[in-house]
């Protein structure tokens, strides 16, 4: 049976794969989709993106570092933000696990990096959606922002988590921010607090 926490996931998944359904045909290249999910965590949404979609080849970015100190991401609210470093690879442990059978046929591709450094080493324009959930805090969210979105290919799909989350307010509002200011309007909205450009 599911937790609470995987349901959450799962409508979560499902939102972005019925968003990425409303965009322009897949990728041409071997017909494949191409996405990056920049912030793991520990896996659970890859995993359902990655069993849902036989064609989906996707980027899993995450630090899975604990943060400086004096990061605006530990003053964020997140408690992502606070976990220890031991803690940190235990999650990524997990996270590496939870999608060995993807990684086998490169269809998981873990990038264990910031992710404005692994933007660095995609090409512009090659991807058909980014979830962006990482560094919740409003610098963060905007750096991811700016990284990511011309990774996308035209008509691609920009998304991401925790717009307005009402459990974690600071949180919420610190996504909220840099999102309306990025897009220069508000998103559409959909199911567990996902957001995406329209």
């Amino acid at each position: 049976m599911n937790s609470p926490a995987s349901d959450r996931y799962d409508e979560r998944g499902q939102q972005i794969l019925d968003w990425l359904a409303l965009t322009r045909p897949r990728h041409a290249t071997a017909g494949q989709v191409f996405g990056a999910e920049v912030g793991v965590f520990t896996g659970e949404l890859s995993l359902y993106l990655l069993d849902r979609r036989d064609d989906l080849v996707l980027l899993m970015v995450d630090s899975w570092a604990a943060p400086h100190p004096d990061a605006p991401y530990v003053k964020s609210g997140d408690l992502h933000a606070t976990m220890a470093q031991d803690v940190q690879q235990e999650v990524m442990r997990l996270a590496t696990e939870r999608v060995a059978g993807f990684a086998a046929v490169a269809r998981a591709r873990i990038m264990h990096m910031e992710s404005t450094a692994a933007a660095m080493t995609i090409d512009d324009g090659t991807l058909d959606f980014v979830f962006i959930d990482a560094d919740h805090s409003y610098e963060g969210v905007m750096a991811d922002l700016a990284a990511w979105a011309p990774k996308l290919r035209p008509g691609g799909l920009l998304c991401g988590h925790d717009y307005g989350n009402e459990w974690l307010p600071k949180v919420g509002a610190s996504v909220k921010r840099a999102v309306d200011e990025f897009l220069g309007c508000e998103p559409q909205l959909g199911a567990d607090m996902t957001w995406r450009r329209v």
